[in-house]
Parts: C-alpha cells; structure tokens; sequence
C-alpha cells in the first residue's frame, strides 16, 4: 500500500489557494515491432570487443575506455586483460570513419514499412554525416543531436536498409553505434493537447478488475494524423504501443517537479481535420487467454509461486508481487479461468489488491494496514518495551544514572529483595552510555510489519533522560529504503516523515546528551497512515454520499479435495490428427489420473496433465474417436462465518484458493472490515494526480473528526489546468 512519492513543495504547491501552472507530457511510442522482429543486421570489420545487439533497444549499453573515446566521468571500463567476459558495448568499427567509411545493413525478410529511425551512439564520438540507402533511393543526413539521433522520415516497402557513416565529431574516433529502434517517441505537451482523461479503479478486497484509461485529444497539425496523408503518423499506431502519460506542477521556486502517471497501451485512435483522438488502456486488458495449468497439491503450493506461474504463463515478464505471498500456500487448482482472473482470484485470496502501478506494470499488493510487532536489541530486567505502542503515562523507577532520579515523588527505588518488576514501565535500555555519550551496543527498537506499507508521522515520548542522536533506518524485503538523522530531539516529539513502504524499520540511539545514561522511552507509535487531507478547498462539489447494500453476515466458503474411486469418460469424440501430434483437451471439472485410448486401438498416451486437462500424443495420423477417462476429485466445503451489522444481506465469498479454515477466517475478517463502512462518497475535486486508487487519505467532515477513506476510483482531466472526481469509501 503506497502513495505517488512527491516533495513537500509539491504538496505546498497542490494546497495553494490559486494554483500556479500545471503541466502534461504525453509521450507516444512509434515503433514498428514487425520490422524489428524481420530485421537482421551486418556490418564491417568491427573490433573484437563490438557487440551486435543494437535492434529493438534504446538503452545505452556499456563503454570500454580507448585511446580514441576516453572519458573523465568515471562512466567507462577498461578493457579485460584476457578478452573474456565483454560488457555489451554496441557496434565499435576496427578502424577510425575517417580512414575508412563504416557502413551497417539492416536486411528484413520480408518487406516492412518503417516510419521514423532511432539511432543511439556514444556520447563521446558520433557520427555527424551519414547516408541511408533502401529499396527506394539514398538520403544524406547530418547528425547536430549527438547521443541520440531521430528522423520521423517514412521509409516505405523496404527490403533492407544500409546505413554508411562518413564522418564523425571527432576525427580519429571510430564509430561507436549502442542502438537501433524503428521508429521514435512522439512528445506532445501542453501546447499541443486540447484535453485528457484518466481514469483508475481498484477493487479493495479484488471484487472486480482494476482498470486503468487514458484518452488525449490533440491537435491535428498539418493533417498530421490524417489517415490519407501518407506520411501520416496515425499509419503506424497499433495496439502494442506504449504510450506513456506525465504530469507536472509549477513548484514555489518557480521550478516544475514531474511525475508518471500511467504507461498504458493504445486501444483506439480516430482523426479529423481539427484534432485526433487516442484511447489508451492497462495490460490486463491484453490478458484474455485461459490459464489451464491448475493443479491440486498436496503439498501446497505458496501464492506467490503460483502468481509468478501465472504470469509467466501470460508472457508477462515485468509484474511485482508482494514478498508476503511466499507465506501463503494453498493446495487447491485455479479453475480454467483468464490469466487476469486468475490473479485477481491470488491476490483475493492473500488480502491483496490487483492493480497497475503508474509504469504499467500488473501488481499484486497488499490492501491491509498490518500490526506493528516490537522488539529491542537489549533491554533493563524492569523494561518493558511492548508497553511502548500504548500511550497512557509509564511508571519508572529511580536509577543512580545520571539525571534518572527526580525529586517529584513518581519514582520507586528497585526492591533486589524479590527482583520483581511490576510496574507498568516503558523501554529501558541494558545498555549504559560511555564517557562520549556513545554506546558499545546500541540500544534498538525494532519495527516489523507483515507486509510493506507506508507510514506517516512519528510520534516519540522520552522519560527522564533524552537522547542527543537518533537513526532510523527502513528495510523493504532485506533492501534498505531510506535513514533518518535526528538530533533536535525533545521529551515529547513528533516526526513529520512520510516513510516510504517498508516492512522493517531500526530506530537506532545513537547517544545520549549526557555520559552514563541509559535511553528511556515512554511511548512510541505512528499516528497516521497519510499525511494527505482532502479538505473543502479541494473539493469544488459537495460529495454524494451513498449507503450500499448493508451486509448482515458473510459466509467464507473452503474448499477440500480428495480422491475418488469412480472413473468417468471425460471425453470421447472423433479427432483427426498427424504422426506424432500432440493436442489438449480440456475438462470442465477437476480430475486426475487420466486415460487415453482409441477405439480402433490405434496407440496414444498422455504427455502431460493438469486439474482441467490432459494432453495426448498420436502415434500415427488419422481420423479416430478418442476417449478420455479419469477420476474426478470429491470436493467438499465448509464455511466460515462471521456477522457484521445487525441486518442486511447474507454475502457468500467464494474463493476456490481457500483450503483451510485459518485461512477462510482471515479473508473472512478482513472482508468483514470492508463491509462494515458501507458508505461511499463522490465529489469533483481541483484534480490530484499525484493520488491513486487504494491510496488511504482523510477527507474533511462536518461530523466526522479526521474521517479515513479510501480512493476507489480517481478521474483526472486536464486542457491547460487540472479537475477531477474522486470516489472513495470510509474505512478504519
């Protein structure tokens, strides 16, 4: 659970009675993957540490230092002595361009139409005249833009492309070549959008899909995205296209501050004589093809590797899942359902949430504010740290460490007689400062969650003594997140930070003011989870308040599988196949232990199986009627139940991941929370894109005092200035 990190300024900015001017940057990625999937790339002599993987990327691959390219940034290597293990570096010619011209042939296997080039080259050395010849003539460009070189010229029906470079900005370099993409990014920005919309919605507890939508309207230059202009780029748009959305906001210095918003995949495109509209949408939506490869485990299997499966299963190779799912297992198969549906039935489940993060990357993530759990390093036989989360007023015993004693009667001498601790204490250190005021062993509080989420503002209360030196240091996954020096320390404080997501946190001190002082802490907790209030500046209608559906009672159904006697046909019905073909069947409920045979006893075996198919291979071709018989697995239920208010429906939640009754209880608690604040909200606001759907925030009420909600859906609109409509939920 995290928010869009923005800087104080920002926050400053977004607050201001009359805003300054905002900002939107979209970025359209022409690129034809059809060429760069054709393509196949040759050249001349290069040297021996010169790589050929330049097609499709615009990343900068790595550079060795020579006596031609050398560089005092630091951003270079030098060459292995033994030649083995070479960086990726791109093209690197044998000799200098200026002795020897360098020419590069791109040949397609079959034609393409290619509309804009993307050359990268070395910082340090690149090419400033070059040609390009293809089926349909030669062209001289010149090169002013060093690192990255651009043309949005259209090179129709090609067969190949032969690039020859003849000079270069330094004359004894020789060429240096990191990358080549067959078309360009198409930058439009305030001055050429006439207005846009984005939409996002999260579901949180994954009742529905998450969606996210952007459509920009711009301004049709020149006919520019006339489809009858052939050199339009509306020609070359197809629905694998990235297209990335930006916002920015003018800052009190007078800078910009910028931030992604979304990176989604156009849908649809349309055009006239004055303006061309692009739709956009998120990657589940791309997902529409049917994981088959449930299983039932015995053994359990844990969500997140059956997250990952699911994914690789789709071809998706850039998702995140939280780390909290490797401690969650089920035994039971995910039904023969979508690849989305499929993970929206995972991240259920596991009290998560499926969602797009703003780089478009599908996430599961999880949608509950976890329980602190305390620990310290070392602490006094009379301490006790766990009473440290409570804020009630500690009771502490008089110590001979320097300044621990007062004089106003609250303390109580130690009694060794007994050893018996009982007063209500807070966190007392073992550990004693040195001379220097520093520590041989630092006293530590720790701080686990069980998963990584956001907090904000720390709130610390000192007893007698008070620490001159402070760390605090965040942890997400092993990985440090952030530190945090804090010396203005005072008996009571608290610390306006908005950490970001972490699930360890180690408030290390440091030293105390004084030597021969132990630390002494009353009490210790977060007191919010935002530091983002919507109050009614930013409101510019009065929120719509709705009571949904009250919820009685929610019945959390588990699932059991178990073996069966019975063997059913499973199928049977005439296929015609080849000599060694293999085809999958699929079965409408979960089975094992398959069969396979022709009737005219022709061979077949079964290759591989799942809960919902089986996979045959023939022996030889033919048409034959083929049956399939199995085990159908016994499923039995049971149901966890747990009332919510007093009246109102009865909600079934069936999800077939749950194998036990913990885990029906925990999703059934947590499904509980959710239902019990059932009043929505829906206002118009001056527009944050910095907020996202799922994000928790406090809302001003007439009633309600720091009234927590939590964003379901958010529409931004944006035609030179900023709106927007926000939906949002009470929770706890």
């Amino acid at each position: 659970m995290t928010m869009q990190n923005v800087s104080a300024l920002y926050k400053q900015a977004m607050k201001e009675t009359l805003r300054e001017r905002s900002y939107m940057r979209v970025t359209l990625g022409v690129v034809n993957h059809e060429a760069q999937n054709r393509a196949s790339l040759s050249h001349e002599e290069t040297t021996y540490f010169s790589s050929d993987k330049l097609i499709g990327t615009t990343v900068v691959q790595d550079s060795y230092a020579a006596f031609d390219c050398c560089s005092a940034s630091g951003n270079q290597y030098l060459l292995p002595e033994n030649g083995e293990l070479l960086m990726d570096t791109g093209l690197v010619s044998q000799l200098p361009v200026s002795q020897d011209p360098f020419e590069v042939l791109l040949t397609f296997s079959a034609p393409v139409d290619v509309k804009g080039i993307t050359l990268g080259f070395d910082e340090n050395a690149y090419p400033t005249e070059f040609t390009i010849q293809t089926d349909n003539g030669t062209t001289a460009y010149t090169n002013e833009t060093g690192v990255e070189w651009v043309t949005e010229d259209s090179f129709e029906f090609i067969s190949f492309m032969r690039f020859r470079f003849t000079k270069m900005s330094l004359e004894t370099s020789r060429l240096r070549m990191k990358s080549i993409l067959f078309g360009y990014g198409l930058i439009y920005t305030n001055d050429d959008i006439l207005d846009s919309e984005w939409k996002t919605f999260v579901s949180e507890v994954s009742e529905d899909m998450p969606q996210v939508d952007f459509s920009v309207t711009l301004k049709n230059y020149d006919q520019y995205f006339d489809p009858d202009n052939p050199s339009s780029v509306i020609n070359y748009l197809d629905s694998t296209m990235p297209m990335q959305v930006h916002y920015g906001m003018t800052l009190p210095n007078g800078e910009i501050e910028w931030f992604q918003a979304a990176n989604c995949y156009i849908s649809e495109w349309s055009a006239d004589n004055r303006q061309a509209v692009i739709t956009s949408t998120d990657v589940l939506r791309t997902m529409e093809e049917k994981y088959s490869k449930g299983q039932v485990r015995p053994n359990g299997i844990s969500l997140y590797a059956l997250a990952e499966d699911v994914f690789k299963d789709a071809g998706i190779e850039g998702y995140y899942i939280d780390p909290y799912l490797e401690g969650l297992f089920t035994k039971n198969p995910i039904p023969r359902v979508t690849h989305k549906e499929a993970l929206q039935i995972i991240a259920n489940a596991a009290r998560c949430v499926l969602s797009i993060s703003r780089e478009g990357i599908p996430q599961i993530v999880s949608s509950f504010l976890p329980d602190l759990e305390m620990s310290v390093n070392a602490e006094a036989p009379w301490s006790h740290y766990e009473n440290i989360k409570e804020k009630q007023v500690k009771q502490r015993y008089a110590l001979f460490h320097t300044d621990f004693i007062s004089s106003d009667n609250t303390q109580v001498y130690l009694s060794p007689e007994n050893g018996v601790y009982d007063l209500y204490t807070g966190f007392v250190s073992a550990e004693i400062s040195r001379a220097d005021c520093t520590f041989a062993n630092t006293p530590t509080i720790i701080i686990r969650q069980e998963t990584a989420t956001q907090r904000v503002g720390l709130s610390l209360r000192f007893g007698q003594v008070i620490p001159a030196r402070i760390l605090i240091e965040t942890y997400h996954d092993g990985n440090r997140v952030e530190y945090h020096t804090i010396t203005d320390i005072t008996k009571e404080m608290y610390l306006s930070i908005s950490f970001k997501a972490f699930d360890a946190m180690y408030v290390r001190f440091i030293e105390t003011q004084k030597p021969y002082q132990p630390v002494e802490v009353e009490y210790m907790n977060f007191e919010k989870v935002s530091d983002f209030t919507l109050d009614k500046n930013d409101m510019i209608s009065y929120p719509i308040s709705t009571n949904e559906r009250s919820v009685k009672r929610i019945d959390t159904v588990a699932f059991f599988y178990g073996n069966s006697d019975v063997v059913d046909n499973l199928f049977s019905e005439e296929v015609t196949v080849s000599a060694g073909e293999e085809m999958t069947f699929y079965i409408e409920e979960p089975c094992y232990n398959y069969t396979a045979a022709i009737e005219t006893g022709e061979r077949c075996s079964i290759v591989e199986t799942g809960a919902y198919y089986a996979k045959v291979r023939f022996a030889s071709g033919g048409t034959f009627k083929l049956n399939i018989s199995g085990n159908k697995y016994n499923v039995t239920t049971s149901v966890y139940s747990q009332a919510v208010q007093q009246r109102g429906d009865v909600k079934t939640w069936e999800n077939p991941l749950i194998c036990d009754m913990n885990a029906a209880k925990e999703l059934t608690e947590w499904l509980a929370a959710y239902y019990q604040n059932n009043i929505v909200y829906e206002f118009d606001t001056r527009g944050n894109p910095e907020l996202d759907p799922n994000d928790i925030i406090y809302q001003e009420s007439k009633y309600v005092d720091n009234m927590r909600v939590r964003i379901c859906k958010q529409v931004v609109r944006f035609n030179g200035s900023l709106s927007g409509r926000l939906v949002t939920r009470r929770t706890t």
